[in-house]
């Protein structure tokens, strides 16, 4: 099937979702999909086939929805139900990490000590000799960069850390 077969139903399927599905999220969380993450995913669709004008639109009407839709603090952005996210994915772990991430943050974990090789690289984090991405005073290194038990930096954007991180 062409490319632009498939994007022109892709289109068809998200138009047709925004017209069914409900303003509000059906349940408490941003856990299930409703009409701002429908128009929020053909936004991207747009941007994909470079309609930029049908994509600032469709952007435009979820980014105005200010009664759902907000910026929060830097430490909430990835917090569940904040005003900041569209879409979420329900952690049915109790706050913990998935079986994947346990390998580099589990605080039990014995792989989070044999593979240290994951942590972030100093061409991102920054050493002495190297400043990384962030300028200083950048609040995202100093709130999601923790050194984990090796002294590794490691990224803590997406979990609760405890008082054995450190800050970086």
């Amino acid at each position: 099937t062409p490319v632009s077969s498939v994007y022109l139903q892709i289109e068809s399927d998200l138009k047709e979702a925004i017209e069914l599905l409900s303003s509000s999220y059906p349940t408490s969380g941003r856990y299930r999909v409703n009409k701002s993450v429908a128009l929020s995913l053909l936004s991207r669709v747009y941007l994909y086939q470079e309609k930029w004008i049908d994509a600032e639109s469709a952007a435009s009407t979820v980014i105005g929805n200010n009664a759902d839709y907000s910026l929060v603090p830097l430490s909430g952005i990835t917090l569940p139900g904040n005003k900041e996210a569209i879409w979420q994915i329900y952690n049915f772990n109790n706050n913990s990490n998935t079986s994947e991430g346990e390998h580099f943050y589990g605080a039990s974990s014995t792989m989070s000590t044999i593979l240290s090789y994951f942590s972030l690289r100093d061409e991102f984090v920054g050493n002495e000799e190297f400043p990384g991405v962030f300028e200083v005073g950048d609040l995202r290194k100093t709130d999601w960069i923790r050194t984990n038990r090796k002294n590794f930096p490691m990224s803590y954007k997406y979990r609760s850390y405890t008082s054995t991180a450190t800050t970086n």
